[in-house]
C-alpha cells in the first residue's frame, strides 16, 4: 500500500489502522492467500471511508491516493488494484471464504 500524494496525517492514521485491524483479525482465523480475500478484507477496511472524501494535502480524495498491490499465493508479480477494484464493489456476496468481522 502506498499514496500518490501526500496525506493528510489524522486520515491516513485511521486507514492504515482500520487496515491493519481487518487484516490482523482475518489471519487469526486462518490464512489469507487469494486475491479474493485480499480484496474482502480490503473492502471491510475501506467501507466506512468516503472515498471522495479529502485525502491528500492539496484536497486530493482517498480514491485517487490510494495504490494497493496484491500478490496472491502462487502469483509471480503483485499487480495494482483498480479503483474500482478497491472502491466500487457491487456484490459483497462473491466474497464469502472470510470471516473478518468482530
Amino acid at each position: 500500500m502506498a499514496y500518490r500524494h501526500a496525506v493528510l496525517w489524522f486520515e491516513s492514521a485511521l486507514l492504515e489502522s482500520a487496515i491493519i485491524h481487518k487484516f490482523a483479525h482475518a489471519y487469526i482465523n486462518g490464512p489469507v492467500n487469494s486475491k479474493k480475500d485480499i480484496l474482502k478484507i480490503f473492502h471491510a477496511a475501506l467501507n466506512p471511508f468516503d472515498p471522495y472524501a479529502r485525502f491528500g494535502t492539496d484536497d486530493e480524495p482517498l480514491n485517487d491516493t490510494l495504490r494497493v498491490w496484491v500478490r496472491g499465493q502462487g502469483g509471480q508479480f503483485p499487480k495494482e488494484l483498480t479503483k474500482k477494484e478497491l472502491f466500487d464493489l457491487d456484490d459483497e456476496d462473491e466474497f464469502e471464504d472470510i470471516d473478518f468481522e468482530d
